[in-house]
């Protein structure tokens, strides 16, 4: 660390080198902190894993904040150091399109289910077939609120120039991981905002995109309504509070520990109330 080390002439005995941490000065800290660093990240499963790990990715919808660390050793250090691997734009793309075909075929999967039961609820008169519509209108309600909620907040990272790359495997609808370290809060705050505004979309879409003739028509449009409140009451106050400066992570937790499943349940109060409105 920019003294020579100890040289024996001929004859003699070299003197023993010890180095520590209060001999080698700040730089000399920051360099075995540096080294410790790359010693954890080339011992770990595979690099990739850095890049494509959630240092923090949430989905309030879920009302659960899966948080993977890097390392127990560098998390502290990987703010400062920035030892990230390099980003790859063409493994990046490729992942999404993959995620965005998945996601396509389920999307059309569901609606194609719901669309064929409710016609034959309605040319059969079946009690039947009638149930099976409305089963139907809650899962593809739910899958669709979904879908959109996910690309909603993928949709306002990208949308801000956030650091928001698409995750190898991607866990159930999670599909891409929020890196806090590297996003600003306005970048948090615009991810954030995705959500609830594609789920608010979706209901909007669905009152004037349907005539609502059918119990099932006005079931998909309270499940629909139904996520887009519950998501509402679980997250902006979250995002009301990182306005004011508040640590996302820790928000997110305590509103977790603070609510529990009340948006769930407010969520789903609304929506039967509006059903029981619309049929």
């Amino acid at each position: 660390f920019g003294t020579r080390p100890p040289v024996a002439w001929p004859g003699e005995t070299a003197p023993e080198l010890t180095v520590s941490c209060a001999d080698v000065g700040p730089y000399g800290k920051r360099a075995i902190t540096i080294g410790k660093i790359i010693h954890a990240s080339v011992c770990s499963i595979s690099a990739s894993i850095v890049t494509d790990s959630a240092e923090f990715e949430y989905d309030p919808f879920l009302f659960s904040s899966p948080i993977t660390e890097i390392d127990s050793m560098t998390e502290d250090f990987a703010t400062e150091a920035q030892i990230t691997p390099p980003f790859d734009r063409s493994k990046d793309r490729a992942r999404l399109q993959r995620v965005a075909i998945r996601h396509g075929g389920t999307l059309l999967a569901a609606i194609t289910l719901w669309g064929a039961a409710d016609y034959w609820a309605t040319g059969s008169g079946l009690w039947l077939a009638e149930t099976i519509a409305l089963f139907n209108a809650v899962f593809a309600g739910t899958m669709i609120a979904f879908l959109l909620h996910e690309w909603g907040h993928f949709a306002g990272a990208r949308l801000s120039g956030s650091f928001a790359p698409v995750m190898k495997e991607p866990v159930s609808f999670f599909m891409f991981a929020f890196k806090e370290h590297r996003n600003t809060q306005g970048q948090f705050i615009a991810m954030s905002l995705g959500g609830p505004v594609a789920n608010w979309l979706l209901v909007i879409v669905l009152f004037f995109g349907l005539p609502l003739d059918t119990w099932s028509q006005c079931l998909i449009l309270a499940t629909g309504f139904a996520i887009a409140v519950s998501v509402s009451v679980f997250e902006l106050p979250i995002i009301n509070q990182v306005m004011y400066g508040a640590e996302p992570a820790k928000t997110i937790k305590q509103r977790q520990a603070e609510v529990g499943n009340f948006p769930r349940t407010v969520g789903i109060l609304a929506g039967a109330a509006l059903w029981l409105m619309v049929i």
